[in-house]
C-alpha cells in the first residue's frame, strides 16, 4: 500500500492520487484544496439521505473524491470492501455513497467530463430496482451549471 501523493493532469483537470490508489479531482497542491479533501473524507452526509430528503434533486457537483472503504454488513454478515465516493457540491456540501454504480459513474464523469467539472456539472441520481429487490444506482449528467 502506498501513501505517496502523485498528481496527474487529464482533460485540463488535476487529479491527485491519494492513499490506497484512490483519487480526487480536487487540487491538493494548496492548503484549501487539501482541507476540502480531508473534510470531505472525514465529514460527508449520506447521498441516499440527501436524495430522499430533497426529492432526488439535480446537484451542482464541482469535485469528486473516491477512496477505498468498508461496507458494514447487514444481518451479522461479514463487512465487505467497497469504494467510498464523495460528491463535493458547489454549496460546500459533501455527499458519501458506497454504491458500486455511483463509484463507476463518478469515475466516468471525472474521466469524460473532467474539464467542466470544476465549473460545476448538474448531476442527478438514477436508481432502478431489479426484480430480485436489489437497486442499481448511477449518476446522470444533466448539463453544465
Amino acid at each position: 500500500m502506498t501513501t505517496e501523493l502523485a498528481t496527474t493532469n487529464a482533460n485540463n483537470m488535476t487529479a491527485s492520487i491519494i492513499p490506497e490508489g484512490s483519487f480526487s479531482t480536487v487540487d491538493t497542491s494548496t492548503f484549501d484544496g487539501a482541507m476540502r479533501v480531508t473534510n470531505a473524507i472525514n465529514n460527508s452526509e449520506s447521498l441516499n439521505d440527501y436524495v430522499r430528503d430533497n426529492d432526488n434533486p439535480t446537484m451542482t457537483v464541482v469535485d469528486i473524491v473516491v477512496t477505498n472503504g468498508m461496507r458494514k454488513a447487514r444481518d451479522g454478515g461479514e463487512d465487505t470492501p467497497c469504494e467510498d465516493t464523495r460528491l463535493l457540491l458547489a454549496d460546500g456540501t459533501s455527499l458519501l455513497s458506497q454504491s458500486g454504480g455511483i463509484a463507476k459513474s463518478a469515475k466516468m464523469i471525472a474521466g469524460f467530463c473532467g474539464a467542466e467539472l470544476h465549473n460545476g456539472l448538474l448531476i442527478r441520481v438514477v436508481s432502478r430496482e431489479l426484480r430480485n429487490g436489489n437497486t442499481i444506482k448511477n449518476l446522470e449528467v444533466v448539463g453544465k451549471a
